[in-house]
């Protein structure tokens, strides 16, 4: 049997209650690796559909969708940011999420919706991407270091 074509596209409203189910896939996957505070209100699906929603309708945020057989199977959300008047650089591309069902995965359909997000960015005038990753989700650092991201900062905790 053959895999049909997997297609990258930008994301619609209408794309909200498909694309909440891969997000709670990926919140659950991280809340199983990660020793990240990722406890949720009950009220957080419906959160994240109003904020995929500002991504879907916002000039300086993207959305993106992966689809397979009209089934969302992973989405990326990211934007454009401005930084501090302080540095020469006065704006970056940020990768808030990305995410693939776990019957999916390591097929290379992340590595698609980065490619997708990196043009966008750059036809932004983005000079760079920046990203969040929690150091447990392996699969995740290598796809970005094969993506040429480099690790630049190591975040801390400490419980009170």
């Amino acid at each position: 049997m053959q895999n049909s074509l997997v297609v990258i596209r930008n994301g619609r409203l209408k794309d909200s209650l498909k694309a909440v189910r891969v997000w709670y896939e990926f919140m659950d996957y991280h809340k199983r690796i990660s020793a990240m505070d990722n406890e949720m209100i009950d009220k957080a699906g419906e959160m994240w559909i109003q904020y995929f929603k500002r991504h879907v309708r916002s000039p300086i945020r993207k959305s993106l969708i992966a689809e397979q057989d009209g089934e969302v199977i992973g989405f990326l959300l990211g934007e454009i940011q401005q930084r501090p008047p302080i540095f020469k650089t006065s704006h970056q591309a940020f990768l808030d999420s990305i995410g693939v069902v776990e019957s999916k995965r390591n097929q290379g359909i992340g590595g698609l919706m980065l490619d997708y997000f990196e043009k966008w960015a750059s036809e932004k005038g983005a000079p760079y991407i920046m990203l969040n990753v929690v150091v447990e989700n392996t699969a995740a650092m290598r796809l970005y270091e094969k993506h040429g991201f480099k690790t630049m900062v190591l975040s801390q905790r400490k419980f009170l």
